[in-house]
């Protein structure tokens, strides 16, 4: 490594690091003043408490990251520029893309690091937190999500899944799943095809295993056949091949849409046939949100050097605007896309193609 890619980088990281800090530490302080006294009712442990705002901070990430990538980006520029650093690079032959590539390389890997969390890491951490906010930081409570008679229906398949107890907060990490469930077919026109009952649901090697599973058919009137013990009542444990449901499409159903990772979020809308404007659009999203790091860097950092030659209150205020400018037009993408003014995909990546565009604009102007 260089010594000026060296030196860069150093100047970079510390002010972005200082911004990640600050942004998460107030989030933490007022979330703080609200519970603090609540920590102390439930005792709950401070390594929960921990775990807590773990979650809470994955979940904000997606906002403060950019955020802080941008006024790390604009300062560091800044004070590059008004100690005549940049200059000297410049004059050096340093050209404007070699000094602008060590904050890119930061932006990448910030990108794919926030892809990676929002998608393996926040969902869970995020539903534990607010599981544990909503029973009032009674971890016992928080550690179970008991549903009783809790359905779940597969569109697409045509089945509608009735467990008459099961743990919702812990059915996608065991493979026992639940006591007594029902599976229903139902036929094209709403009426039953056939049901199928169990004393036990587990999901092994990627599969659905029934224990003394047992099938009632029905007739083109939807009346209930007598039952028949063969060929499932032959056999204590049945596996179900015809069944593609998994536990995490359990846990999705479960869950409110937005704390879903991508691949649940795609695999709901694949089981269905009616067009799901706000749906598609939270997908799409999700796919440009992490991006938006390295866009929103890209931008800062011709944007730094325009500052650098205006007086620091001008600086401050354009960082100010372009902060607050972006994720306006992030909100009001947001909303045209929910209500299906704009197409989701479109909606979704807006604000990152109006802040590239406005990135290159202003990069043109420096050559």
């Amino acid at each position: 490594m260089r010594l000026i890619t060296r030196y860069l980088l150093r100047e970079f990281l510390g002010p972005l690091v200082a911004c990640m800090v600050v942004f998460n530490t107030i989030f933490l302080v007022f979330d703080l003043f609200d519970h603090v006294s609540k920590f102390f009712v439930s005792k709950l442990p401070l390594t929960e408490v921990l775990r807590y705002y773990s979650g809470l901070i994955c979940a904000y990430s997606q906002w403060f990251t950019p955020a802080s990538l941008m006024l790390a980006t604009l300062y560091t520029m800044w004070q590059l520029s008004r100690n005549s650093e940049i200059i000297a690079m410049r004059a050096s032959g340093i050209s404007f893309k070699r000094l602008a590539a060590p904050f890119l390389v930061v932006a990448v890997v910030v990108t794919i690091g926030t892809a990676v969390l929002a998608e393996f890491v926040t969902p869970e951490s995020w539903a534990w937190s607010l599981r544990l906010k909503e029973n009032d930081f009674d971890l016992e409570l928080a550690s179970h999500d008991m549903r009783y008679r809790y359905p779940y229906y597969n569109p697409y398949g045509r089945r509608m899944w009735l467990f008459d107890e099961i743990d919702v907060a812990t059915v996608a990490s065991v493979s026992h799943i639940t006591n007594r469930v029902t599976v229903t077919k139902e036929l094209p026109g709403g009426l039953n095809e056939w049901s199928i009952r169990a004393e036990r649901a587990d999901y092994l090697d990627g599969a659905w295993w029934f224990t003394r599973p047992r099938r009632t058919w029905y007739d083109s009137n939807g009346v209930a056949l007598p039952s028949s013990e063969a060929p499932l009542g032959a056999l204590t444990l049945v596996r179900m091949s015809e069944f593609d449901e998994t536990p995490g499409d359990i846990v999705a159903e479960a869950r409110d849409w937005e704390m879903g990772s991508v691949r649940e979020m795609l695999r709901a809308l694949e089981r269905t046939t009616v067009p799901e404007p706000e749906k598609w659009f939270d997908v799409h999203y999700r796919f440009a949100s992490p991006w938006a790091c390295l866009v929103i860097t890209l931008f800062a950092v011709p944007a730094g050097l325009s500052t650098a030659r205006q007086s620091v209150l001008r600086g401050v205020f354009l960082a100010l605007a372009a902060f607050f400018g972006f994720y306006a037009l992030t909100h009001f993408g947001m909303f045209l896309g929910k209500q299906g003014v704009l197409a989701p995909w479109l909606a979704a990546w807006a604000p990152n193609i109006i802040c590239f565009s406005a990135s290159i604009a202003l990069y043109r102007k420096l050559l």
